[in-house]
């Protein structure tokens, strides 16, 4: 049934895993639908949600609306593997200071 694809961008998979060796709780939402973020990561009793994006493409218009029309903490974009640990890193060194 079609109505239940979701493509997901060719990092998804691998940044999944990053995440996890870095420690993150990580929920895969791309399944969720209706523009939501693909992934829900938890760091230090921090929810992030984050958009994972290759290359230069851009947020669907859903995906803009809904990072908008969010009140908790900004939607994350992130673009490759290198970004996320990146932001793993940051984020980890952050609440530990």
């Amino acid at each position: 049934n079609l109505a239940w694809y979701t493509k997901r961008d060719s990092i998804h998979t691998a940044v999944v895993g990053a995440f996890r060796t870095c420690g993150l709780s990580v929920y895969d939402a791309a399944h969720a639908g209706n523009s939501f973020p693909d992934l829900v990561v938890g760091c230090n009793g921090i929810t992030y949600l984050v958009e994972l994006k290759t290359g230069n493409a851009p947020q669907t218009e859903g995906q803009a609306a809904f990072a908008k029309a969010w009140r908790g903490s900004p939607v994350v974009v992130l673009r490759s593997v290198k970004d996320c640990v990146d932001w793993a890193c940051k984020i980890r060194r952050a609440r530990a200071a």
